[in-house]
């Protein structure tokens, strides 16, 4: 015949220790929670998890990521009345740097931020394209020219044909996983 749990004496000693019983649930309960949140924050949610590694589309992207090195590029392009207008260069600076504080964006390229080689006899010259923006139409006329002649910067961050300016935004994705 199985023996009687006699609850009484069990009871009696939950009420007389009651607030040192409550401190050791208490404190298992943060410890348990602590522990179960820190092994949840993060998810992996990449390609690699939902697609076959065999998979056509996989493997483009996998040749995208060897000749770009990531996939954390973002463009804005607008059509302006002329890229290399003083009011269009204006409001591309003041964007470029509005974006740059943003804790997201790890590089800002525009027509304001870009750079250019210029070579001098035996050495080679990296400058910024528009560090101060001119007030004098020669003088950006003369960037013009020099951003005109630059394949990587002509077609790519402004379009003379369509009146289009692009902005590309390189993303942070680990400090917006922290902030958020």
């Amino acid at each position: 015949m199985p023996q009687k749990i006699r609850l009484r004496p069990i009871i009696l000693f939950l009420i007389k220790y009651r607030w040192i019983v409550l401190a050791i649930i208490l404190f298992l309960f943060v410890w348990a929670l602590t522990v179960y949140a820190k092994n949840i924050t993060l998810t992996d949610n990449s390609l690699p998890v939902w697609l076959d590694h065999h998979d056509p589309d996989y493997i483009e992207y996998q040749n995208y990521l060897k000749e770009f090195k990531n996939d954390r590029l973002m463009a804005i392009a607008f059509e302006v009345s002329d890229p290399f207008g003083n009011k269009e260069l204006h409001f591309i600076k003041n964007l470029s740097s509005e974006l740059q504080k943003l804790p997201q964006i790890a590089k800002v390229l525009s027509i304001t931020t870009a750079q250019y080689i210029e070579s001098k006899e035996d050495e080679i010259i990296i400058k910024g394209l528009f560090d101060t923006l001119p007030n004098d139409r020669r003088d950006i006329d003369e960037k013009k020219a020099i951003a005109v002649a630059d394949k990587n910067l002509n077609g790519v961050l402004f379009n003379l044909k369509t009146n289009v300016s692009a902005i590309y935004l390189t993303l942070d994705i680990d400090s917006s996983v922290q902030s958020s």
